[in-house]
């Protein structure tokens, strides 16, 4: 129960089941006294006639401390348990109410209920009971959850796990390990029953010398062996709260993947299958063809579900083997200046994966623009074989890098230094090439208030233009043209970031590009016709 402690000037500390107290001899930080435990028998048998009256000069000077200690000890409960539910909107929580009984346990009990808003979801109206009793021999804190919806929900998930299997096995794994960590958490093994509860009985001589910081202390531990049983509760998406409690990533699958950017969940399927077996592929493409963004979301997906993390690193020429692997780097320590082996960038990243089970993704942005082999030095190895290790250059360390590693690199094939990586990364890299996709761009502007006409004519043009580019490298691509705000934004994307690309492109032959001048596309083939605008003509008032 408690471990014998002797009081004194000097701070003390005391452990029950679990919770580490210190206790103090500065009497202005308690919240429970001495003359609390032992007038509270007293107090009980007047508090009718007191209850819900401010006490007056007549009434004692212990009730009144005893009285205004009750109400502090209920405003710091209500305030922490309102500020650990602050990120969970679906949960509120009521005011402390007061009960009492008399002999022969004169105890006294604040109450706090913390609900779910959705009421149509649950078969309750509250899902826990937080309270305080105060008797003369002790202080309990206990926090009880109510599992009849609980173990609904945990049947509906796990039935969802078992629909899932034969399509999402990584996402299954992840659900499975994060129900036993939150088990294993709470301390429950095995069938759930119909309630589960935690408390902790503090006796009167460690209570009575509780400072405020340390009663906070022990309310969080409390609340936080039940929280995660609460939090299965929740009437909508409790999976991604459970991943929020967890430091998970949300899970992120295919088909929202494929919603959100416009490609077939069978193409996003066959990228991510690439990915997990050589676990470095590079997309490559021309510009606009959303190399990063498709990189940045298929990271999003392998990380989803699991503790894993992505992180973006952009390559220049001026990037070295300093920045990426690891150097000597000049640092002050007490105003002298020394110079100290760093590790670099991906060193960083390799060391924060090894803490966590999940897939870690770094994408490498513009792989193409570093000197790969003077950026990579003993990377180039490992790279290829990645079970083993190699000593670095700088330290002289072994080191390997960790299995859930894995590399997405975006490479512009328009830049004509691709020529020079391409056979240094080939055998280490999978290329996965991205071209000019028109499907996503009418997948963008369905809702717009472009006509299905103007996009279908816009296609076209590029559909053109590529062809008079007649270079897979150099085609342009469509995300110049994936804007909110198209009508009044196409005249300046064709103007000054078009024309300027083409005129680069056919320098030594400008004849090329006349029909594809902006005033030409505007005359012969992209029209602005009233009809596709006259609604919001007549929605903002006829100017005439």
């Amino acid at each position: 129960m408690v471990n014998n402690c002797t009081f004194g000037w000097l701070t003390v500390k005391a452990s029950v089941k679990g919770i580490e107290i210190k206790m103090s001899e500065k009497q202005e930080e308690f919240l429970f006294t001495k003359d609390m435990f032992e007038h509270l028998p007293d107090f009980i048998d007047k508090f009718s006639e007191i209850e819900g009256k401010q006490f007056s000069s007549s009434k004692t000077q212990v009730f009144s401390k005893i009285f205004s200690n009750l109400k502090k000890i209920s405003n710091l409960t209500y305030n922490y348990l309102e500020k650990s539910l602050k990120h969970y909107p679906n949960f509120s929580v009521s005011q402390a109410w007061l009960d009492k009984s008399s002999k022969p346990d004169y105890e006294i009990r604040l109450y706090f209920l913390i609900r779910v808003s959705d009421q149509s979801y649950i078969h309750t109206d509250h899902v826990t009971i937080f309270s305080l009793s105060l008797s003369p021999h002790n202080l309990k804190i206990q926090s009880e959850i109510l599992l009849e919806n609980t173990k609904d929900n945990i049947a509906f998930l796990k039935g969802r796990v078992e629909r899932l299997k034969n399509t999402n096995k990584r996402y299954c794994w992840g659900l499975d390990i994060m129900f036993k960590k939150i088990f294993q958490s709470v301390g429950i093994d095995g069938e759930i029953s119909s309630k589960f509860n935690y408390d902790v009985e503090i006796n009167k001589e460690i209570a009575s010398h509780m400072s405020v910081d340390c009663f906070r202390s022990c309310i969080d531990k409390i609340f936080k062996n039940t929280f995660p049983l609460m939090l299965i509760s929740m009437p909508e998406a409790p999976i991604y709260n459970l991943c929020t409690y967890l430091n998970y990533q949300p899970p992120y699958i295919l088909v929202q993947c494929s919603i959100y950017t416009g490609f077939k969940v069978e193409i996003l399927k066959q990228w991510v299958k690439i990915i997990k077996r050589k676990q470095q592929v590079i997309f490559q493409g021309p510009p606009g063809t959303g190399k990063t963004f498709i990189a940045k979301e298929i990271a999003k997906h392998l990380i989803g579900g699991n503790d894993g993390f992505s992180e973006l690193v952009q390559f220049h020429p001026a990037y070295t083997y300093e920045d990426f692997m690891q150097g000597i780097r000049p640092q002050t320590e007490d105003g002298q200046l020394t110079y100290s082996m760093v590790p670099g960038r991906f060193l960083e990243f390799c060391k924060k994966a090894e803490s966590c089970k999940g897939f870690c993704v770094l994408i490498i942005d513009e792989i193409n623009r570093a000197n790969l082999s003077q950026v990579f030095g003993e990377l180039m190895y490992l790279l290829e074989y990645r079970d083993e290790k190699i000593c670095l250059a700088g330290s002289n360390e072994p080191f390997g890098i960790p299995s859930n590693v894995y590399i997405i690199g975006t490479m512009n094939t328009a830049d004509r230094s691709i020529a020079l990586v391409d056979n240094a990364l080939r055998r280490r890299f999978s290329f996965i090439t991205l071209s000019p996709n028109y499907d996503v761009l009418r997948q963008y502007h369905r809702s717009s208030s472009f006509s299905e006409s103007f996009i279908e004519k816009l296609i076209g043009i590029l559909k053109d233009l590529n062809e008079t580019i007649d270079d897979p490298h150099h085609e342009l691509g469509i995300s110049f043209f994936l804007v909110d705000d198209l009508e009044n934004n196409i005249e300046d994307i064709w103007t000054m970031e078009i024309e300027p690309y083409l005129e680069e492109y056919f320098y030594d032959n400008p004849d090329k590009i006349k029909n594809f001048r902006w005033s030409e596309i505007q005359k012969n083939n992209l029209k602005f016709k009233l009809k596709d605008f006259e609604d919001e003509i007549f929605l903002e008032g006829n100017p005439f």
